[in-house]
């Protein structure tokens, strides 16, 4: 069986900075992706890795595009 994937801090907090952004709660982006206020926080904090499908979903939710949110992990990974 395959191991399942590493959480990236990095994605977590690109995620957790760009909704701070757009000013919204977890719940919000949530609701507005389609997913739980938990499974937002576990991704957030890097306890979880998403699949591309949810970082999809996130993207819709934050009205951003999936590579946005690329570019500002990459700029999290150098720092």
């Amino acid at each position: 069986m395959p191991e399942a994937p590493k959480p990236q801090a990095a994605l977590g907090g690109a995620i957790r900075q760009l909704r701070e952004r757009a000013e919204l709660s977890q719940e919000e982006l949530a609701d507005r992706a389609g997913l739980s206020r938990a499974w937002v926080s576990e991704i957030e904090s890097g306890r979880k890795s998403p699949m591309w499908r949810t970082v999809e979903q996130l993207a819709n939710g934050l009205g951003v595009r999936m590579i946005d949110i690329a570019a500002l992990v990459e700029a999290l990974d150098r720092h």
